[in-house]
């Protein structure tokens, strides 16, 4: 184990522009770390005249400073990974610089699979060394999924983690061609110049380094280079995603989580490392890759700039739904209190408005939608009566009717189905029973649809895409459930998700995009996921909120810009809006 302070008292006696720390790389052994560097340094003995590589410009032209975090106001470079204790960072340099170059080629940014790369494709599921040539090749030729499909410590067995001496598994992705991003392209840039040349222009490229057990005390502060006494433990690779010609040095994105160097980040002179060798019978290369391939049903799936705004604050609020109304273009967010005081507030854009609809005694849950066929807003009551009730108002005023009694109702929701005409009240009791009431045009009709234990939260919509009625279920195991039932077609019950520890949901149908059917919840740690999926496809999961306690959720999408929303009630009574 090094010493700290004799390792700083060498580095100033050499001269070295940067100085020590404690990270968690700093704490492991000589073998441990040649266990995570087993990378190569990418060398050729005879130099090629020139560089296979299109030239961006002329060689000899660079910036004098570079750095792909901010170009021109805005960031190309994905959040920081941590490879564990695995020799996969090779996997990481190379999907690092897969998702750079999606921002600047498409602006999308992507999260994909290490894991896929590193044990799924032609390298073996070890974690042995590789290069980002092969690996590249292995993205052009098969293409690697996202992270969703397959997360990287997922991946180990059975900690769930590549510190405990777990071994990679090789595991088959479902569909796994139709969800794999894909590069046109893959290059060797030789020239230290055309390397500059090509960070100014163009974007990252990936390098191989000999890496040394100093490099595990590097915090940050200033710039790398191993001192005489430095043990190489192996080759590492690297993202460089800039360089300073007035600072002499690499800007590189490290695969050694935030703890490590500036969060993740770290800055290796020139000339050490092996980084950058060019001499007249050797050099080293840095490798680009260029035209990112995304699928369409993986554009999708990819949750792009989820915004929150605060809208307004209702005192002792404790559940909400919410809908959106095309004939007034309006969002609408209908809000119980304590009280059992009903008010809404709706807005475009803004500003926004806040009203008193009605006041229900003793109530328990409510629901709330729009139907087409008389441009009315509907709410849907439970009581501690069992009292199922409805709201429904427009340009007429508001009305109340009560259409059932419901024994043990606890939790309510409610869709229009255009194809019958028809409103759908599912009231789910506490002995697991899970109750629709149809009703419309006159007539009523009372069927029990699913019987699940421990019910904790439900949400129903209609999707006109296959004419199926959906109620989603989330019980106290962390199920989510979907039970799916038409009067004309054969239904049926799936496991859709587990989520831990879940709270409240809220869903519905988003007929215009591929994964159409969307499901928000809130955990018990206030984290709001949403579950997307299609009547053919894997679900996927994407986070969308970590904040202020949640009291209550719901969600939908308005059909003007095609814009999902969730509407977040906190325990303060703020409702937040999320549109994305």
């Amino acid at each position: 184990m090094i010493d700290i302070e004799l390792l700083n008292k060498r580095l100033e006696q050499e001269g070295a522009k940067w100085r020590a720390g404690e990270t968690p790389y700093s704490k492991l052994s000589i073998d441990e770390l040649r266990r995570l560097a087993t990378g190569r340094p990418r060398r050729i003995k005879t130099p090629p005249d020139r560089s296979p590589l299109p030239e961006p410009g002329s060689p000899q032209k660079f910036d004098q400073v570079v750095d792909w975090r901010n170009r021109d106001g805005k960031s190309y470079v994905t959040p920081v990974k941590a490879q564990g204790g695995c020799g996969t960072c090779t996997s990481f340099a190379v999907i690092g610089l897969v998702e750079s170059m999606a921002l600047i080629e498409h602006g999308v940014t992507l999260d994909l699979s290490e894991a896929d790369l590193a044990f799924c494709g032609t390298h073996t599921d070890d974690c042995s060394g590789w290069d980002c040539d092969l690996a590249l090749k292995d993205i052009e030729s098969r293409g690697v999924v996202t992270e969703i499909r397959l997360p990287y410590f997922q991946d180990f067995l059975p900690h769930h983690t590549s510190w405990n001496g777990d071994v990679p598994q090789r595991i088959t992705i479902p569909d796994h061609d139709a969800h794999a991003v894909k590069v046109k392209s893959n290059s060797d840039i030789f020239d230290v110049a055309q390397r500059k040349s090509y960070l100014s222009e163009i974007g990252p490229l990936t390098a191989g380094i000999t890496c040394y057990d100093e490099f595990s005390f590097y915090k940050g502060d200033g710039i790398f280079s191993p001192t005489s006494a430095a043990i190489n433990v192996g080759g590492h690779d690297i993202l460089i995603i800039g360089y300073s010609e007035i600072e002499q040095y690499w800007l590189i994105k490290n695969s050694w989580d935030v703890s490590w160097g500036n969060n993740g980040f770290g800055k290796i002179a020139y000339g050490t490392c092996d980084i950058d060798i060019e001499t007249a019978t050797e050099k080293t290369y840095f490798n680009s890759c260029s035209g990112v391939l995304i699928p369409q049903r993986v554009l999708d799936e990819i949750v792009q700039s989820v915004s929150a705004v605060n809208l307004v604050t209702i005192s002792n609020a404790t559940r909400c739904d919410a809908f959106y109304s095309p004939d007034d273009k309006d969002r609408h967010i209908i809000v119980a209190a304590s009280d059992g005081d009903i008010s809404e507030v709706y807005f475009q854009h803004a500003p926004v408005s806040e009203t008193h609809l009605i006041q229900v005694d003793g109530l328990i849950d409510l629901a709330a939608f729009y139907t087409d066929d008389d441009n009315n807003r509907h709410v849907l009551t439970i009581d501690t009566s069992g009292g199922v009730k409805e709201v429904y108002y427009g340009t007429h005023g508001i009305s109340q009717v009560q259409i059932a009694t419901i024994k043990n109702a606890a939790r309510v929701s409610g869709f229009y189905d255009v194809d019958d005409n028809s409103r759908h009240a599912l009231i789910a009791t506490t002995d697991g029973k899970v109750i629709e009431i149809t009703y419309g045009q006159g007539s009523r009709k009372q069927t029990q649809v699913a019987a699940l234990d421990d019910i904790i939260d439900m949400c129903a919509f209609y999707t006109t895409d296959d004419r199926y009625s959906h109620v989603i279920v989330a019980t106290a195991n962390g199920n989510i459930t979907e039970v799916y039932y038409s009067p004309t077609k054969t239904g049926g019950t799936t496991v859709i998700s587990n989520v831990t520890d879940p709270r409240a949901i809220a869903g519905f149908y988003s007929g215009n995009e591929y994964f159409s059917r969307r499901v928000q919840i809130q955990t018990g740690n206030n984290h709001i996921l949403e579950i997307r999926f299609d009547a053919s496809d894997t679900p996927v999961i994407h986070p969308l909120y970590n904040g202020a306690p949640v009291a209550d959720i719901g969600g939908f999408v308005s059909t003007d810009d095609e814009i999902s929303h969730c509407m977040v009630l906190q325990t303060t009574g703020q409702i937040v809006e999320m549109y994305y």
